[in-house]
């Protein structure tokens, strides 16, 4: 009975892991203007999205988060930064997000919406309907 309950956990386990390993977001993103790119991974039960290339990083690969509205963060590397986090949901809609923009210091909260393989629609508001809509492109 022990060995069936613990090959169940096991598989059940395993099952889970690949869920979130499939994810259709999880990936490297290009921001559409090509300055910036995010690697969407799974965190915990949620997805969130790192800033692994940027403008700014190519010009000054030390570049640090200078503008946050946290005077003790500013000091912490663009390099690998969360800049999305918490966002549940999917396949096709994730939402209960936030973005953060390393340009203006801000935290917003944040949707994506996958419209198709490789683009994902990413809307980041202050307060609806103030919201701005960033479309990703997907790398790999």
């Amino acid at each position: 009975m022990r060995r069936l309950f613990l090959l169940a956990a096991s598989v059940l386990t395993l099952s889970a892991a690949q869920g979130h390993a499939a994810s259709p977001i999880a990936g490297v993103w290009n921001l559409e203007d090509g300055g910036a790119r995010i690697r969407i991974a799974p965190c915990g039960r949620a997805m969130c999205g790192r800033l692994i290339a940027a403008d700014k990083l190519r010009r000054d690969p030390q570049a640090k988060d200078s503008r946050n509205q946290d005077p003790a963060l500013r000091g912490r590397s663009l390099r690998n930064l969360l800049v999305m986090s918490g966002f549940t949901g999917g396949p096709e809609r994730w939402t209960g997000g936030e973005v953060y923009n390393p340009d203006d210091g801000s935290t917003y909260t944040g949707e994506m919406s996958l419209a198709d393989a490789d683009t994902l629609e990413v809307e980041a508001c202050v307060l609806k309907p103030l919201c701005k809509k960033q479309t990703l492109t997907r790398v790999r």
